[in-house]
Formats: C-alpha cells, structure tokens, sequence
C-alpha cells in the first residue's frame, strides 16, 4: 500500500517527484527523532543508539 507522498514521488514530472522526497525525509526524520526521544525514555543509552544505527547503516553498504 502506497501513501500520496510515495505515489507522488513515483509521479512522471520529476520536480513533483522531488518535493515529495523532501516532504518523505523530513516525515522520515520526525519520525526517527520520536523513535530516539522513546528509546531515551526506557532508559537507553546514547552509544546504544548510535551503535545500532552504525550498524543498520553498515547493512545498506554494498
């Protein structure tokens, strides 16, 4: 199931296309710092964060 920013961001005219890039990466973004405000609340530490986007980030490495 696609959201209106991910079928817009499949849309045919490329500039309508990159403003819902933007638009997906700035949701993309609030939505990871509510996920780091979480992990902080249940008493996670600020290396076990990092480590594990480190690592997530070493997984999309070819």
């Amino acid at each position: 199931m696609k959201t209106t920013l991910t079928k817009t961001a499949d849309a045919a005219h490329p500039l309508n296309a990159l403003h819902a890039v933007s638009e997906l990466r700035t949701e993309l973004d609030r939505y990871e710092a509510t996920l780091v405000r979480r992990a902080r609340n249940l008493g996670m530490g600020w290396q076990m964060i990092a480590t594990d986007r480190s690592h997530r980030e070493r997984l999309k490495e070819p």
